[in-house]
């Protein structure tokens, strides 16, 4: 399981990667942290033991493959996000 920081930490490696910023700084330089509200989240997790043991299911890739996936979509589709703030 992942931290929401280290999910966080890792888009910004990604976008580093795959599209750096101009002045060359990481993006994790541009993550503030904020005081925690009560009862808030430190982290989101997902029990894939049923959808594994019912259906025999289990991924094919880790994580780090998925979000660079994942990144590189949105990054090549941004029309698409742009599509959504034009929706009323």
């Amino acid at each position: 399981m992942k931290k929401n920081v280290q999910v966080v930490e890792a888009i910004c490696a990604q976008l580093d990667s795959c599209r750096p910023r101009a002045n060359e700084l990481s993006y994790c330089k541009l993550i503030e942290y904020v005081p925690d509200r009560l009862g808030h989240d430190k982290r989101y997790a997902i029990d894939a033991s049923k959808i594994k043991k019912e259906l025999d299911w289990q991924t094919r890739e880790g994580f780090d493959s998925r979000l660079s996936k994942t990144i590189i979509w949105y990054l090549k589709n941004m029309w698409w996000l742009k599509s959504l703030r034009t929706v009323k």
